[in-house]
């Protein structure tokens, strides 16, 4: 099976601004589509998140992984 690994920070966890609460609110993804289409989806993205947290689970989730694995991998700064 096709993997998809995703890391990053609040931006790929679904934490978006709501104007009309005045505050952030999370937005979960759908993966309905991808797993449709043979990908295991694992989301590691967390508010908050640094690069070297990205990168010990990067590593640790590849150990196990063959060819077939796709690494989303976003982390921006303030």
């Amino acid at each position: 099976m096709k993997k998809l690994i995703i890391l990053g920070d609040s931006i790929l966890k679904g934490v978006t601004f709501s104007s009309e609460n005045g505050r952030y609110k999370l937005c979960l993804p759908n993966y309905d589509k991808l797993d449709e289409e043979g990908f295991e989806v694992k989301n590691f993205s967390k508010m908050g998140a640094t690069i070297e947290y990205g990168e010990r689970v990067l590593k640790e989730e590849l150990k196990d992984s063959d060819d077939d694995c796709i690494v989303l991998f976003e982390y921006g700064g303030n």
